[in-house]
C-alpha cells in the first residue's frame, strides 16, 4: 500500500524531472544561465525529498557548481 505522503512525493519528482529535462535541453543549446536557474530549482526540490545524502541530489550539486562555475 502506498502512503498518501509518498504519492504526492512521486507526483512532485515526475514534475521536477520535467524541470530537470527542462535544464538538460537549455545546456544542451548553451543556455548555460538558464540551464543552471532550472537545475538550481530542481536542486532545492530534490533535497527536500531525497535529502542531502541522495545520490541524485548529490550528482546535482556538482553538476549546479559547475554550471555555475564553482
Amino acid at each position: 500500500m502506498v502512503r498518501p505522503d509518498m504519492t504526492c512525493d512521486l507526483c512532485e519528482m515526475e514534475i521536477i524531472d520535467k524541470i530537470e529535462a527542462i535544464g538538460t535541453f537549455t545546456m544542451d543549446i548553451g543556455s548555460w544561465d538558464k540551464a543552471a536557474m532550472f537545475r538550481r530549482k530542481v536542486l532545492i526540490k530534490r533535497q527536500k525529498i531525497l535529502g542531502d545524502e541522495h545520490t541524485a541530489t548529490i550528482w546535482l550539486i556538482s553538476l549546479v557548481e559547475a554550471l555555475e562555475g564553482n
